[in-house]
């Protein structure tokens, strides 16, 4: 029986190892670290990528969403104490961004089919304070983002977001469901992390915002670095408290080598994917494509969106009632699995979110229940079939 890792990152970057290594060389034959030419270039492919006009680097995700809402609470656009609509199911750093900004963070509980926000729950979450809705494309599935739009469009609100975990060499589409078209409506501003176990990742932390927006792409440029306005003066010239977030060149020159073959890999993905919801057969196992134990759905049905053109299964999640023996049990079989949260936000942070957001059912059923299963590109046909067999023996 082979041990079955969930995710090697050394196998994942092997077939890059020798560009990699020529990449780094050159970066520090060339003496320039930051802000040089392979950050620049790294960030007009994303952009690209991402249909948008303006990518600017960054550190990290987390660094990504925040410098978003600092800058627009330094434009004017969002005053302390304002709303920020977030999901509670989702990784901490989304709600910590918000707390960190002096913002609320209102937690809505996601839809029990595909754990996403849905625009019905942000719609009532909405109060006279919302000024943000900050959707999450988690596990690498792609929000309703055109119904998003039009709520936010409805009530002047801003739209950021967290596509840390959903990476793409080509625009998601906004849905397929309405002939009404994306650029209708303003368009969002989005936020990515470039951790290395993402499917698109560097060798250590990097991140990105992405933006149609002039003012807000150099707004969010300056405050990456201490608030500057001018980079060439080591004085701070201006009166917004900035951070130091700032891509470094290595890492840039990774990620515009694997951006070259980030479709190819998100493909496979979606492979294995498909097999494990066809062939994944246990009445105790829920998946993302047959609904989880708290609505007792078990169809084919799947749901808009969690469709495999909008979905690139960064994360394959099962749900299992008892979801810590399910674990104990691949474990003994060879094959690790990750946990995709074991603890809520609003159980670490519940100092910081507002007491309306205590009753949070789905967040707290799915984090007693969801376990990540391998999925990822280096995985073979006989790594899948170890996979499904196991889960399928499960009892």
């Amino acid at each position: 029986m082979k041990n079955l890792d969930y995710l090697n990152l050394k196998a994942i970057n092997a077939p890059y190892a020798e560009e990699i290594k020529a990449a780094l060389a050159r970066v520090a034959d060339a003496g320039w670290y930051l802000r040089g030419e392979c950050v620049a270039r790294f960030e007009n492919e994303w952009a690209r990528c991402c249909g948008m006009s303006h990518c600017v680097a960054c550190g990290n995700g987390l660094d990504a969403l925040r410098l978003v809402l600092r800058a627009w609470i330094s434009l004017g656009k969002l005053h302390r104490g304002d709303e920020v609509i977030v999901p509670a199911n989702t990784f901490i750093a989304t709600v910590l961004a918000v707390i960190d900004s002096g913002l609320s963070p209102v937690l809505v509980d996601p839809s029990p089919e595909t754990c996403l926000i849905t625009p019905d729950r942000i719609e009532a979450a909405l109060t006279e304070k919302t000024r943000v809705i900050l959707p999450v494309h988690l596990y690498g599935c792609s929000c309703d983002m055109e119904a998003i739009m039009a709520i936010a469009a409805r009530h002047g609100l801003l739209v950021l977001e967290d596509c840390a975990q959903r990476h793409s060499s080509h625009p998601f589409p906004a849905t397929t469901s309405s002939s009404i078209s994306f650029v209708q409506f303003s368009p969002a501003v989005q936020a990515y992390s470039f951790y290395p176990a993402k499917n698109l990742g560097a060798l250590g932390d990097a991140g990105a915002v992405v933006t149609e927006d002039n003012e807000l792409a150099e707004t969010v440029r300056r405050l990456a670095d201490y608030g500057r306005e001018n980079l060439s003066v080591c004085g701070n010239l201006d009166a917004s408290l900035g951070i130091n977030s700032r891509m470094d060149e290595l890492q840039a020159a990774v990620l515009s080598i694997k951006l070259c073959d980030l479709e190819r890999c998100n493909s496979r993905r979606r492979e294995i994917a498909r097999r494990y919801d066809s062939e994944i057969e246990n009445e105790k196992i829920f998946t993302q494509a047959r609904g989880n134990a708290q609505n007792g759905c078990n169809t084919k049905a799947k749901s808009l969106t969690c469709q495999y053109d909008q979905h690139c299964y960064h994360i394959y999640p099962v749900f299992c009632e008892e979801r810590d023996r399910l674990q104990a049990f691949l474990k003994s079989r060879g094959i690790s699995t990750q946990i995709h949260y074991a603890i809520p936000p609003h159980k670490q942070l519940y100092h910081h979110i507002v007491s309306k957001n205590a009753n949070l059912p789905v967040t707290e059923m799915l984090a007693c229940t969801e376990l990540s299963l391998p999925c990822n590109q280096v995985m073979t046909d006989g790594d899948v079939e170890q996979v499904i067999m196991a889960v399928n023996s499960f009892i």
